[in-house]
């Protein structure tokens, strides 16, 4: 199993932010213009799903009784150390577009840690991760399927 660490360290060894603004080729996932984004990723919509994605995550953990669930805290500010690095990899002038992107790495590495101990859990901040690896954004998701946060579309810059 890898530690806190490692996982932490293999996230942010991938190469990302390198295609901001252009178009991916994937199913999920459809492209907007850098105003959508701006407006979209301080969006109550956008903030809401995440919300829904790290609670589904939480529960899944708790309710598992995964063993490693009581490092949780301590993982959660050994991540907040480390993700420091994201200031470097990207620059905005919109701070909000950080602080969601800081977010967003803390929920991907907790769900990418936790998946090791059971394989079930539930996949949207894999899915999430897969735009930062084509080197975007996520800015925002269209449901599907009323609030499954399992089934959508990512847009993203």
């Amino acid at each position: 199993m890898k530690s806190i660490e490692e996982t932490i360290d293999e996230v942010f060894s991938n190469k990302l932010f390198y295609n901001i603004g252009n178009t991916i080729d994937s199913i999920n996932i459809k492209t907007e213009s850098y105003e959508k984004f701006i407006k979209s990723i301080k969006s109550l919509n956008w903030e809401n799903t995440n919300l829904d994605g790290f609670n589904e995550l939480y529960n899944f953990i708790h309710n598992r009784k995964i063993k490693e669930y009581e490092n949780w805290d301590r993982y959660v500010d050994i991540i907040k150390e480390k993700r420091v690095v994201l200031n470097e990899l990207i620059k905005f002038n919109e701070e909000e577009v950080l602080i969601d992107i800081k977010y967003n790495f803390l929920f991907i590495i907790l769900y990418k840690y936790y998946s090791q101990f059971n394989k079930k859990i539930p996949d949207y901040f894999d899915k999430l991760y897969q735009v930062y690896l084509f080197g975007n954004i996520p800015c925002n998701f269209k449901y599907f399927e009323k609030e499954n946060i399992n089934k959508g579309v990512f847009y993203y810059w």
